[in-house]
């Protein structure tokens, strides 16, 4: 490492090359180390990445970025300054790997209500991830309705049961036996 006594001109060139200036102990002198990877140089082109966000530096600050439907971050491409947008197709196994095993990047299928649909026959399904046609965690959810009972029937209309993640009767449901549910869904 090198050592600088650092005049007005030259306090500002680390900043401008984006490194970081530590005071040593002993008097005035400074140590220049390079900067952290989660700053950003102004002065090189570089974008990173994860599942289908990316940041750019962008005049000294990382702007949030998301690829479009269907396309994921590609770390690998050999493109020098990070990455880019790519189909699932073109993603490098490991890379695929690392995405379907991300509940946050492909959430797995699943079932669910809002706290202001229970106790009624609205329930949100989460569509399962398929490579071939991969779609945007909310483009892959979606409100469904349980069965009402048969025309002219006594019996109830059926109820989104969370325990049993399926439809049934409002008195197998905790705490919605004696609750009439509502006629619309909630939006997602």
């Amino acid at each position: 490492m090198r050592t600088f006594k650092l005049t007005p001109i030259l306090a500002a060139l680390p900043l401008i090359l984006g490194l970081v200036v530590a005071e040593k102990a002993a008097g005035d002198a400074v140590v220049i180390v390079p900067a952290p990877d989660d700053v950003c140089n102004p002065m090189e082109c570089r974008q990173k990445g994860d599942c289908f966000h990316y940041q750019v530096c962008y005049e000294g600050a990382w702007k949030n970025e998301t690829c479009n439907a269907g396309l994921f971050w590609n770390s690998q491409l050999p493109n020098n300054f990070g990455g880019a947008c790519d189909y699932w197709s073109n993603l490098p196994d490991d890379i695929k790997n690392d995405y379907s095993t991300d509940p946050n990047c492909v959430p797995p299928c699943r079932w669910w209500q809002q706290s202001t649909e229970l106790c009624s026959p609205y329930y949100h399904f989460t569509i399962p991830f398929d490579p071939n046609h991969p779609l945007t965690a909310s483009q892959r959810d979606t409100i469904l309705k349980c069965p009402s009972a048969p025309a002219g029937s006594s019996e109830p209309d059926l109820i989104w049961n969370p325990a049993k993640f399926t439809c049934d009767k409002p008195s197998n449901v905790n705490n919605c036996a004696n609750i009439i549910a509502p006629d619309a869904p909630v939006s997602i």
